[in-house]
């Protein structure tokens, strides 16, 4: 039976990663699965969002990933948009104790990327990215980035931090003066090399 491929793309919000991914998966004519990391489709998901701290976005990728394994058994290639580095990233909250130890327990579930690729962009691009997104969906969020681009920038930092320690095959991607062709484009490359 073919093993299937796990493939991971990170980073900030406006680094355009959902729109490369998808417009990846129209390309490709394949049949890659397509997961997205924080959608608001169930009671359980709505759940998360209005609680928002680490332990629960960690619990939320641990299950998460027993669809994936499932998946990734068939042969399928996933394309997961944002995984636990994301939760990694938030700080100070993943930092405390206990989210620390929930990390270190949860880990175990964790799927090991096939391919980790990592979206960077400045924080003024995000912030003008951000600000140009219509619809409801996170807005709340949104808001609160473009307020605070500290945060933002620190979030830039620990994705840095984050990629360097990563043990997988991994690309880096800076979105800040590149179209989504292109980086759409390097996506496709980049899978067909796994």
């Amino acid at each position: 039976m073919k093993k299937g491929q796990f493939i991971v793309i990170e980073g900030i919000e406006g680094a355009g990663k959902t729109s490369a991914i998808k417009r990846a998966i129209e390309i490709s004519n394949k049949n890659w699965i397509y997961s997205s990391g924080f959608p608001i489709n169930s009671s359980w998901d709505r759940f998360v969002h209005s609680h928002p701290n680490s332990i629960l976005y960690y619990l939320y990728f641990a299950m998460k990933s027993i669809k994936i394994k499932s998946h990734l058994s068939n042969g399928n290639i996933v394309i997961q948009d944002k995984y636990v580095q994301s939760v990694d990233s938030f700080l100070p909250d993943c930092r405390q104790l206990i989210n620390r130890i929930a990390r270190a327990f949860f880990s175990h579930f964790f799927v090991k990327p096939t391919l980790y690729i990592h979206f960077d962009v400045l924080t003024e691009k995000s912030i003008r990215r951000i600000g140009s997104k219509r619809g409801k969906e996170h807005k709340d969020y949104y808001r609160f980035l473009i307020e605070h681009p500290e945060f933002i920038e620190s979030r830039r930092r620990e994705y840095k931090r984050i990629y360097k320690k990563l043990k997988c095959p991994k690309v880096k991607i800076d979105t800040t003066n590149i179209s989504i062709e292109k980086s759409t484009k390097i996506i496709l490359e980049e899978i067909a090399k796994c």
